[in-house]
């Protein structure tokens, strides 16, 4: 992963991520897809917003469609039919459920398996 920072004034930036299947220009637009998808859109609605990024919920993604799921469905590029980047955000709960030895185990093996 590369950051290259273009232009700069006063608090605005503007930048370019060079990441594993291409480039993304910020700022960006970056459209929710909790489960892997973004409800309502068909991945020509999102090729059409010119969007190069979907954020995605590692927690969401283990609960439904879940590891196994997406493993099976050839990952989590093929699972959504979304070509270029996506990114993960992890949502941190303070609860026995997340603390759990077998949960931490099995979150970080959903990550080794999408990312």
């Amino acid at each position: 992963m590369k950051f290259n920072l273009s232009t700069q004034s006063d608090f605005a930036r503007r930048a370019e991520l060079e990441l594993n299947r291409g480039k993304i220009q910020t700022p960006a637009f970056m459209p929710v897809g909790t489960n892997g998808t973004v409800k309502g859109m068909t991945v020509e609605d999102l090729e059409s917003t010119n969007s190069e990024i979907i954020l995605g919920n590692t927690f969401h993604l283990m609960l439904r469609p879940g590891d196994e799921v997406i493993r099976d469905l050839g990952g989590l590029h093929q699972f959504s039919n979304w070509k270029m980047e996506l990114s993960f955000h992890l949502l941190m709960m303070e609860s026995e459920f997340l603390c759990h030895q077998r949960t931490q185990f099995k979150f970080n093996k959903i990550l080794d398996q999408i990312l």
